[in-house]
């Protein structure tokens, strides 16, 4: 199987204690083949609102690569295409407290699906 073809991602969210609510949940692949570089995002799945609960819960989200992302996937050698997952409080991009967080890099396999645990950013008294 082609490492392009559509990859059901299992994000796992922790137990907080209290549900969370979730306005976006972005999981996507990033090109992290160039050590100080940016890591540009080469396909990426957005779904929301939802509802974490305070035990804990897992989201399934497919990503689908279009064909131009598919070729540089292709191009990239193992390790250099990582998946990663941000769910936020409010509907934004960048990263605040409240919000969940894949912090451990998780290359993308050459098959199959894929378990992602995302960290919760507590909010600051």
């Amino acid at each position: 199987m082609s490492r392009v073809q559509p990859r059901l991602v299992h994000v796992i969210f922790p137990a907080t204690g209290a549900d969370r609510p979730v306005a976006q949940l972005r999981v996507g692949l990033r090109d992290t083949s160039r050590a100080d570089a940016a890591s540009p995002v080469l396909a990426e799945a957005t779904t929301g609102p939802l509802l974490v609960p305070g035990r804990g819960s897992t989201v399934d989200v497919v990503i689908e690569a279009g064909d131009v992302a598919a070729q540089a996937i292709e191009s990239l050698g193992p390790g250099e295409v990582t998946v990663f997952a941000h769910a936020a409080a409010a509907a934004r991009d960048d990263i605040e407290e409240g919000d969940y967080l894949s912090t451990v890099a998780v290359p993308l396999p050459p098959d199959g699906d894929i378990e992602l645990r995302v960290t919760y950013l507590p909010v600051s008294d």
